[in-house]
């Protein structure tokens, strides 16, 4: 089946942090995981140092991994649970989205015993 990854990229709002982290892992990754083909969700955030910290525009990522072999009907699903979504003020706008395709299987290097 082939893979895909949406990257999401966020702020919380000025003073909000705590409230920003708690809706994104007590409510909003449990929605989108509920989203059929939406597989897992893990948050980052933004580390220091950064090797261009004045390129640095959002202090945290979500990575989220979709198995599907109907990304439009996955992304159509995704925009149409939204609808129905609790969101919060308690995250800056815009986030910027992006979705990705597999092109080459994941390559790891061996584990050292």
């Amino acid at each position: 089946m082939p893979t895909h990854t949406m990257l999401v990229f966020s702020n919380p709002a000025v003073g909000r942090e705590d409230e920003f982290n708690r809706w994104y892992d007590q409510q909003h990754i449990p929605d989108i995981l509920n989203v059929p083909g939406f597989v897992a969700a893990q948050r980052f955030r933004l580390s220091n140092p950064q090797p261009r910290p004045e390129q640095q525009k959002y202090a945290y990522a979500v990575v989220y991994d979709i198995e599907t072999d109907d990304l439009d009907g996955t992304l159509s699903a995704l925009a149409s649970a939204a609808k129905g979504m609790t969101m919060t003020d308690a995250m800056q706008r815009p986030a910027l989205q992006s979705v990705f395709s597999a092109v080459g299987p994941r390559v790891e290097i061996p584990r050292r015993k």
